[in-house]
């Protein structure tokens, strides 16, 4: 926890000096009176404008590994801001392009379920869904999806676990689902909000039918990228858990100042929800937004 705190007061300040002007002046204007499917392809349309970047992966300049370093550094000691561990690494300060030893390019959605690079070569390195990762807890969760794990877990490092999903309330899980991850409650909401950042932006790429994951966390039916229901109860309930934090705050405009696109959940967590929660069939007012 300690290591957050740091890392939250830094941004605190970072997000006052920053956060007004970074988004530009009517960047969401489109969504205004929007609801519903008009409401998310109106903010897939202004994920996917034309001016938004793509990067390549890897290490080297402007690749991925670069760009971590401004998004996921801890600044009072330039170490990794990890969500898959408690484990301390650090950006070597004389060569911003390498990767940290330790860790690994992750995908906090798992690229499998879309086809990786080849199913889509954009969301295979977009940075609002890429984080750098404990590389230990990275492999141990491969393709699960998220859930509340239940029972013995097979992997636990006090920040990341994953094991048999566990009844949490209501869910619903498949019968076939043998494993999910969960990570820690600091970082729930924040995986939550990649989540429906990637359906949002992503919301015609097919699902990947060949992997077991993909078929039992999203809807192969819908013609969209969207969430079986059991799926969507968790990441409502992360999402509403873990409000948006300044770290994500921060983490939102130095990615905008490289890709030129941004996480309208971040931004506006009511948006989730308009088109997933308790606000669906109702209009958006822009002015309205919190």
């Amino acid at each position: 926890m300690y290591r957050k705190n740091v890392v939250l007061a830094i941004a605190c300040y970072l997000f006052f000096c920053l956060y007004a002007e970074e988004m530009p002046v009517g960047y969401y204007a489109e969504i205004d009176g929007k609801q519903d499917t008009a409401l998310r392809t109106a903010l897939a349309m202004i994920l996917n404008a034309d001016s938004v970047k793509e990067f390549k992966y890897g290490s080297g300049k402007n690749k991925t590994w670069h760009i971590f370093y401004y998004t996921d550094r801890n600044e009072a000691d330039n170490s990794v801001v990890d969500m898959y561990s408690n484990n301390v690494r650090y950006f070597d300060t004389a060569n911003l392009f390498v990767s940290v030893k330790g860790c690994d390019i992750e995908h906090t959605l798992p690229n499998s379920w879309w086809g990786g690079k080849a199913g889509n070569a954009t969301a295979y390195t977009d940075i609002h869904l890429l984080v750098p990762a404990d590389f230990s807890a990275n492999r141990s969760k491969s393709n699960m999806p998220p859930g509340y794990v239940g029972g013995k877990p097979k992997f636990d490092n006090g920040v990341m676990r994953n094991g048999m999903p566990a009844t949490v309330g209501s869910i619903a899980y498949p019968k076939a689902l043998s494993k999910v991850f969960e990570p820690s409650d600091d970082y729930k909401g924040d995986f939550a909000r990649m989540y429906f950042y990637t359906a949002t932006r992503y919301e015609r790429t097919a699902v990947a039918k060949d992997i077991k994951d993909a078929v039992l966390a999203l809807d192969t039916a819908s013609g969209k990228f969207d969430f079986l229901p059991w799926l969507l109860q968790v990441l409502l309930e992360w999402h509403r858990l873990d409000p948006v934090s300044n770290k994500e705050m921060v983490r939102n405009n130095t990615v905008f100042e490289w890709q030129r696109n941004r996480n309208p959940y971040i931004d506006f967590p009511e948006l989730v929800e308009y088109i997933w929660g308790n606000k669906k069939g109702e209009k958006v007012v822009l002015t309205q937004l919190k």
